[in-house]
């Protein structure tokens, strides 16, 4: 069944003040005196419709008639007897000059009769008559009686009113392309299509009423699109001036600075569309060799030899302006005429794959990824049959096309020395030979500065820093890369080196200053008419997240996988986070496995950016698996990441030290706790920051847990809470404070930690680890004032879970208040036990409850 179009607009809208203009006139008709509006305006303007407004707006005792009158001679009619008498003569321009002079002539003899005509009158109507009914018109108006109400278009807040009492959403170029005019605008709101026939239509026989030069100029400005210069209509057009008078006096046409146009944007659409194919064609040749000929703007012209079918003759024109507009900004728009010049390419390979790789990375800078891939792609081709595949490579490696999918094949670094041995070296770490990787990493980076490759340097940098924690060093490489050509003239790839360098100062501890400096990245970025906002966005994202700004940082991920394609498990591991973090723990962590599992899986870009993304992604995942009691899944995700990408002073480092140290509490594991150590030391040897220092603390925190030297464990918790908050590191402040807390022989000192704890989880919202605060207080309230001397046997973690099982918790309640596994936490209670002298649970909570009362 057809749908059913939505009813014409059902209230009149912005017409107020020529409502209150034919009132005060009504009101002086019912005084006793005769008088005559005319209402005014172009087709569609809305006469009729406030002409019906008016009339039922009338007091009770009136007599109202409408007349509609046709193009066929009319005489006027006779006026009702009833009195007073609002009379409408609809589409009144179809009277001739002579019934016009008799209206006026008819208002004299009325005299103090209460009678109002109202005429309706479309300016611009076509007429035989030499222009002598709108010149009588104007002797009407200028009568003592005769007043006119002049429409003109709806504003934008109107059109908008309009779509609201219509139930439609308004596009966004409605007022533009209708130029307010509210017949246009109407049928759009009705009409599910852009251009709806019935528009069409009524232009159509606007257009048949007009002498033919001023139809045939009216089609070559709707195919222009854009006015046309008054010299190059000249060429086109006979007896110019008579065809667009007719253009103008039928409300079709404009002047504008001397250049030729059509009024509103749907009325060139609804000419251009009553075209046939070849005839458009024809009329769009016609204006491109007329507009090529006066050297017009070389966007227009390409535009023009594309409609007329003609691509080779626009790839010419579409180059000039492809580049004409790149160069201003206007990225977007530019993309629309690379996609015109690469319709017929440069048949020399040198001159084409330059021009592939342009329109590919503008096309990746917008979003636009099924087209950067394929003329990325092209251009490789071209640069390989062309004997230069080195330069395919470089282009492949430029941080417009990072996380840009389908590029690499297994062997694609093999042309690109640097990063060869990058890879190599990344290999020999995975072997743990480190003095080989060094080799390969110091001629790489004499390669990279023989050549002046400040990219290729900046990638040497990365591995100096992460690999091997030569954080001074590499710091400088950095700089020496800004500072090349090759990066100094491009604002997104000196973004990507302060990117580098904001990873090296959270790898040393400084959060605060890798923020920072991402933001300067992010800065940079948008000084390149190429950049897109999501770049950056990802590793900002991942830095506010550690800092404990949950939702900015969630956020940012979830914007720079939005942009991004094979975005969407980016979105979902950043929203994983957030719900991990907002206290719905397992939900969240389900998300975020799925989404970083999906990425790796999908993703298929060069190997250095694969161990970074896989780093990345996995990394994030390490500590809320640790937080939550997932003790082999942390594991196991730092197992992967140490294959994918072995870097052990990079940014991700000293978490992962502090999970392996947790881990090893958790187990009782004295190898895996001299693992944490020896990574965390070697860290602490290199950076110094508070992140670093934090980490260390925790470390030795968690050390002296599994040693069972309890005198201090709250200690090394109470400095590394502090540290963590001067990273800052507010979730892991906040869960060594209850580290601190649950360790303290104080009660006092328990309460403060606490009560820092709590003051941190409300200011970042950290519902998660606000529920283990309240676990904690509560478990300390039901303990008493002191520990009973059965409890002091047992270590902090023990002591937790034996107080919770002697309130009646399951091992999974227990589990999910501790985020313990449920073996875990059997594995306690039978060490508790054991030290106890118990076997049941009744039998624990009645020896906690004697000692208590003892």
């Amino acid at each position: 069944m057809a749908k059913a179009l939505p009813g014409r607009c059902p209230v009149l809208v912005d017409r107020d003040e020529e409502l209150q203009g034919l009132s005060a006139v009504a009101a002086q008709v019912a005084g006793g005196r005769s008088g005559a509006v005319a209402v005014t305006g172009e087709a569609g303007a809305g006469k009729t419709r406030l002409a019906a407004e008016f009339l039922s707006s009338l007091p009770d005792g009136w007599t109202t008639v409408t007349v509609r009158l046709s193009s066929s001679r009319v005489l006027l009619p006779e006026l009702p007897t009833g009195r007073p008498l609002a009379m409408v003569l609809d589409d009144a321009h179809f009277l001739d000059a002579g019934q016009l002079d008799r209206t006026a002539d008819l208002l004299e003899q009325l005299d103090t009769e209460a009678v109002l005509l109202v005429l309706t009158y479309r300016l611009g109507a076509a007429a035989n008559d030499g222009g002598a009914g709108l010149r009588a018109l104007a002797h009407l108006v200028r009568a003592p009686r005769c007043y006119e109400v002049r429409v003109g278009p709806l504003s934008p807040a109107g059109l908008a009113r309009m779509a609201a009492a219509m139930s439609r959403y308004p596009p966004a170029d409605l007022y533009a392309r209708t130029g307010g005019n509210p017949l246009w605008a109407e049928e759009l709101l009705r009409s599910d299509d852009r251009l709806p026939w019935t528009v069409v239509e009524a232009v159509t026989g606007q257009l048949a009423a007009l002498p033919g030069p001023a139809r045939r100029l009216a089609c070559l400005l709707a195919v222009a699109d854009e006015p046309l210069p008054a010299g190059a209509v000249h060429r086109l057009v006979e007896d110019v001036d008579a065809a667009f008078g007719a253009l103008v006096a039928a409300r079709l046409a404009v002047d504008s600075d001397g250049s030729l146009g059509i009024r509103h944007t749907l009325v060139a659409d609804a000419i251009a569309g009553a075209l046939g194919p070849a005839e458009k064609a024809r009329l769009a040749r016609e204006l491109a060799a007329v507009l090529e000929a006066e050297a017009a703007d070389p966007a227009r012209i390409a535009r023009l030899w594309a409609t007329a079918g003609e691509p080779k003759r626009a790839a010419g024109p579409a180059r000039v302006a492809a580049a004409r507009l790149r160069g201003q900004g206007a990225v977007r728009r530019s993309l629309e005429y690379f996609t015109l010049t690469l319709a017929e390419p440069p048949p020399d390979y040198a001159e084409a794959a330059p021009l592939y790789e342009t329109a590919a990375l503008t096309a990746a800078s917008v979003g636009e990824f099924d087209r950067a891939r394929t003329w990325v792609a092209a251009a490789e081709q071209g640069y390989r049959d062309g004997g230069e595949p080195e330069r395919a490579v470089r282009m492949l490696l430029d941080p417009a096309f990072a996380y840009l999918p389908g590029l690499w094949s297994a062997d694609g670094l093999g042309d690109a020395p640097v990063e060869r041995l990058l890879v190599d070296a990344q290999s020999a770490m995975r072997r743990g030979d480190v003095d080989h990787a060094r080799e390969l990493v110091q001629r790489a980076e004499l390669i990279a500065r023989e050549r002046g490759d400040g990219m290729a340097l900046a990638r040497t940098a990365a591995q100096v820093l992460f690999a091997f924690g030569e954080f001074d060093r590499g710091e400088r490489l950095l700089a020496e890369a800004k500072g090349r050509p090759d990066v100094a003239a491009y604002p997104l790839r000196q973004a990507r080196v302060l990117t580098i360098r904001s990873r090296s100062r959270l790898a040393q501890g400084y959060v605060a200053e890798a923020v920072e400096l991402m933001r300067h990245a992010a800065t940079v970025a948008r000084g390149d008419p190429e950049g897109a906002t999501w770049r950056g966005q990802l590793t900002l994202g991942e830095i506010l997240a550690r800092t404990g700004d949950v939702d900015g940082g969630a956020d940012a991920l979830a914007a720079a996988g939005a942009a991004l394609p094979h975005g969407k498990p980016i979105e979902m591991t950043a929203e994983g986070y957030r719900r991990f973090e907002r206290g719905e723990v397992e939900a969240g962590l389900a998300s975020m496995a799925q989404g970083t599992e999906r990425l790796l899986s999908e993703m298929d870009v060069d190997p250095l950016a694969l161990a970074v993304i896989a780093s990345k992604s996995l990394g994030k995942r390490v500590l809320p698996e640790i937080l939550s009691g997932h003790v082999v899944d942390a594991l196991r995700l730092i197992r992967r990441i140490d294959d994918y990408c072995p870097e052990p002073f990079d940014d991700l480092a000293a978490d992962h030290a502090y999970a392996l140290a947790k881990a090893a509490a958790e187990l009782g594991d004295n190898a895996l706790m001299a693992e944490a150590r020896r990574r965390v030391g070697d860290l602490a040897q290199v950076a110094t920051g508070p992140g670093i220092g934090g980490a260390a603390e925790a470390v030795a925190g968690f050390a002296a847990r599994l040693a069972g030297d309890e005198g201090q464990v709250a200690r090394r918790f109470e400095t590394a809470a502090a540290l963590f908050e001067r990273a800052p590191r507010a979730v892991l402040a906040a869960e060594s404070w209850c580290d601190a807390a649950v360790a303290s022989e104080s009660r006092q000192a328990g309460t403060a930690a606490l009560r820092r704890a709590g003051e941190l989880c409300e200011r970042h919202r950290l519902t998660r680890v606000a529920q283990r605060v309240a676990a904690i207080e509560s478990e300390r309230a039901a303990a008493g004032p002191g520990t009973a001397t059965a409890l002091a046997e047992l270590t902090t973690r023990e002591r937790e879970v034996t107080l919770l099982a002697a309130e009646g918790l399951t091992n999974k309640e227990i589990g999910a208040r501790l985020y313990l596994s449920e073996g875990t936490v059997r594995n306690y209670l039978s060490t508790a036990f054991a030290k106890l002298g118990v076997s049941r649970r009744a039998q624990l909570a009645g020896q906690l409850g004697s000692e208590s009362r003892g």
